[in-house]
């Protein structure tokens, strides 16, 4: 899987449920960082979820 890949992953996921637990492992296994995450246009209500559960710090 490539980093695109999962990416796009983790925003089918999260449109599945906020806090997604595979979309998190792979934000977590890939490094993704916030700015990829809404530069793929993951909303800024899902970005706001996922650093209030720290997932981003």
């Amino acid at each position: 899987m490539t980093r695109n890949q999962a990416i796009a992953q983790v925003q089918d996921q999260l449109a599945l449920s906020e806090l997604h637990p595979e979309a998190l492992r792979l934000i977590e296994l890939f490094n993704i960082i916030p700015e990829e995450l809404t530069e793929a246009g993951l909303s800024y209500e899902s970005l706001k979820t996922l650093e209030r559960h720290a997932l981003f710090i």
